[in-house]
């Protein structure tokens, strides 16, 4: 396949589910949160196959040229997985990811597309709208969807909007 295509939609069903289990690991260690939607994670999956870098084109000793650039990242993932810090593992695989300019691409791609719920032009499905991740960090309800009654708009936000870093219920 030239490394210019993208993959058929038969190709494409059949990589996400072999591979979902681990997409859906580096997720959740990346975002440093847990329980994600299988739902949505398919579905951003999905969006992450469909858009640039998709092949890994810089030959390594552990990687090869025209593999799936989310594919060498998820390899890297779990080479690394047993030996992540107990502590902020975000962080030190941020600062593996982002030594490489085609995995650190995926990664940001991958940021993005948890909390927005589309990336570049392409839309997830409205079944995971709700679960970009964007809805909770702003304590609201997704666009369109429907709130718990005619009025709670008028209340404060379940949970307060702080600024990062702020541990003071006071502010």
């Amino acid at each position: 396949m030239s490394r210019n295509a993208a993959l058929s939609e038969e190709l494409l069903h059949s990589y996400i589910e072999q591979n979902l289990r681990r997409f859906m690991e580096l997720s959740e260690v990346m975002l440093a949160r847990g329980n994600l939607p299988e739902e949505a994670a398919r579905a951003y999956f999905k969006l992450l196959l469909e858009v640039p870098p998709l092949w890994y084109e810089e030959p390594s000793e552990e990687i090869k040229t025209g593999t799936l650039a989310i594919g060498a990242t998820l390899d890297t993932f779990e080479r690394l997985k047993p030996h992540l810090p107990t502590d902020a593992p975000d962080q030190f695989l941020a600062k593996v990811f982002y030594s490489d300019i085609v995995m650190s691409a995926v990664i940001q791609n991958l940021l993005i597309v948890w909390y927005n719920g589309w990336l570049h032009d392409k839309i997830a499905p409205a079944s995971a709208y709700p679960f970009a991740l964007v809805w909770e960090a702003l304590s609201a309800r997704a666009v369109g969807m429907p709130g718990p009654y005619f009025g709670s708009w008028s209340y404060p936000p379940p949970e307060l909007i702080r600024p990062p870093g702020s541990a003071s219920e006071d502010t």
